[in-house]
């Protein structure tokens, strides 16, 4: 296991249930509006879509697609995640299957083919997220989609407003969780440059490190391998104070 899979790995054990970001409810409509239209137009080829879940954590992503009749196939780092998701998505347990995969490294080998594969909030934990990216969609079946969601864009893509306003927010958020201090230290040395790869903070916020997740890249990747790609940007903040000026 590589460094940066071994500290997710140790974050993703005891991190709170749900991200922030998923608590929001206009990020939920737009989730949902999102997963809807996947799965239509995913159900316009297969009477029941297939979905592989990337990083599945504690399935809340899951659950929108079990809901809409979808058969999910989650996998983590985790065992531990991948227990309570289990636990909290049993009211669907025929249609779900859980698989413990280290992605860095193991991607092309989880088993099967898919109608939809999605990677909520998870693509920017990954080093090397264009490598999964080309990995997985090799698992995608003819007329398949790649769904992602909740991936912050490269900070230098963003208007200055919107990344001093990001950044502020993000402040705000950050300054009142434990070791504030040691979140502060880590801020001055990423802004130097350096990252640490056995680092469990820097693992989990590695967007942070290396400036965010270039969505031009991505769209290059599936553009080179025949697929449409479509983008959608919005604002979101895990700050409950800046939260109200959230627009989607």
């Amino acid at each position: 296991m590589s460094f940066s899979a071994a500290a997710n790995a140790r974050d993703f054990e005891t991190r709170e249930p749900t991200s922030l970001h998923f608590r929001r409810d206009s990020n939920l409509k737009l989730y949902s509006e999102l997963v809807d239209c996947t799965v239509r137009e995913a159900s316009k080829y297969s009477p029941v879509p297939n979905v592989l879940d990337l990083g599945a954590g504690d399935g809340q992503a899951a659950l929108a697609f079990l809901r809409l009749g979808c058969t999910v196939t989650a996998v983590d780092i985790s065992e531990h995640q991948l227990e309570r998701l289990r636990h909290d998505c049993a009211a669907f347990a025929p249609q779900l299957a859980v698989h413990v995969c280290n992605l860095e490294t193991d991607a092309r080998n989880i088993p099967g083919s898919f109608d939809i594969i999605s990677a909520s909030s998870m693509l920017h934990h990954i080093p090397d997220y264009g490598q999964l990216i080309r990995d997985v969609i090799q698992l995608l079946k003819p007329h398949g989609q790649f769904f992602s969601f909740q991936d912050p864009l490269r900070y230098d893509s963003l208007p200055i407003t919107d990344r001093l306003f990001s950044e502020v927010s993000y402040a705000a958020c950050r300054i009142r969780q434990p070791d504030a201090l040691g979140g502060i230290a880590r801020k001055m040395r990423r802004m130097r440059g350096v990252y640490l790869a056995d680092c469990v903070a820097d693992n989990s916020e590695y967007h942070v490190v290396r400036n965010g997740v270039d969505a031009e890249a991505i769209r290059a990747i599936f553009e080179s391998n025949g697929f449409l790609c479509r983008i959608v940007p919005y604002f979101s903040t895990p700050s409950d104070f800046m939260q109200p000026l959230e627009s989607a």
